[in-house]
């Protein structure tokens, strides 16, 4: 997958951050408990794209007070560099609800290039809405490849959500220490505000 990027002078931190998200992506498929929730959708390929439908999220941990969550899941394609001039989408706000019916489609129109790269992600992140709706907190995240749409040929998937971890690797250090590079610096802000540590 690392293929992807360019390895260059200005280019070197994206694929520390993808190897990172790599990482994210094993240990989801390796968890045998979803402490966050589970997000249940499926996805297609056509002629033109990609058919994705999110259907519903369940057992979504609370991270405010009530106890409940007025989730929405916003969806990426990754890495970017593929996809340029696909913006986000994302679902309608579930209030109150810890185990939403999200039930809504999306229709990405990819070329056949895009439609072949198997090793593409998707980045589903769920979030809770705040109650003047300035901002929104971070529930967790999943990934799947492009690689695993095909062989669920249409059939629903069921993932569970995780938090990234905040561990000491030889990435992550690398990415602290590059001087003047915002990408960098933005991402390990990320990380570390999504992380449980």
């Amino acid at each position: 997958m690392i293929s992807c990027f360019k390895i260059g002078e200005a280019k070197t931190s994206d694929v520390k951050i993808l190897s990172e998200i790599e990482n994210r992506y094993r240990n989801q498929k390796e968890q045998s408990t979803a402490h966050f929730g589970q997000l249940t959708i499926t996805g297609q390929f056509t002629d033109s794209g990609l058919l994705l439908k999110i259907l519903n999220a369940r057992s979504l941990v609370s991270v405010d007070k009530t106890g409940l969550c007025d989730s929405f899941v916003k969806v990426y394609m990754m890495p970017t560099g593929r996809f340029n001039g696909f913006a986000p989408v994302k679902t309608a706000v579930h209030n109150k609800n810890c185990f939403p019916l999200y039930d809504e489609q999306f229709n990405f129109n990819l070329n056949s290039d895009q439609r072949l790269m198997e090793d593409s992600l998707i980045l589903f992140s769920v979030k809770d809405k705040d109650l003047f709706g300035m901002t929104s907190q971070y529930i967790a995240e999943c990934y799947i490849t492009f690689a695993d749409l095909i062989a669920s040929k249409g059939e629903q998937i069921i993932m569970s959500l995780s938090r990234p971890e905040y561990t000491d690797s030889m990435a992550l250090r690398a990415l602290e220490h590059r001087q003047g590079d915002k990408q960098a610096k933005d991402f390990l802000k990320k990380l570390k505000s999504k992380s449980n540590y």
